[in-house]
């Protein structure tokens, strides 16, 4: 009867004994590091030096891209000809450009 517990207590020594040491080798690797990154884009219009972009820098926008072009800024009414009347002939009074500016688009961009 002794012999036959020797087997089974040598099995059950084996076994117990890989289960332990293979939790061991396959821990699963945790990390709490988990980091997300938000990349925003947005693009501010500029037209005849009102405003600026300086609420964004230091907000921490970098330019990414910047155009520029020409643009009205304001307009006048003018007669049509020399012999008409504004005040008098509708038809008289034409609007045309006063004075001309730059318009600058910013495309800005940040990291979160």
């Amino acid at each position: 009867m002794k012999l036959n517990f020797i087997p089974m207590i040598i099995i059950g020594l084996l076994i117990t004994g890989c289960t332990e040491r293979s939790k061991e080798i396959f821990k699963p690797i945790r990390s709490n590091k988990v980091e997300t990154k938000i990349k925003e884009s947005v693009k501010v219009k500029i037209s005849c030096n009102k405003g600026n972009i300086d609420k964004y820098i230091d907000e921490g926008w970098k330019i990414i891209n910047q155009e520029s072009k020409t643009t009205t800024c304001s307009w006048k009414s003018v007669k049509s000809s020399p012999k008409c009347d504004i005040d008098l002939d509708k038809g008289c009074r034409i609007t045309v450009p006063d004075k001309k500016g730059e318009e600058i688009e910013y495309l800005l961009e940040r990291i979160k």
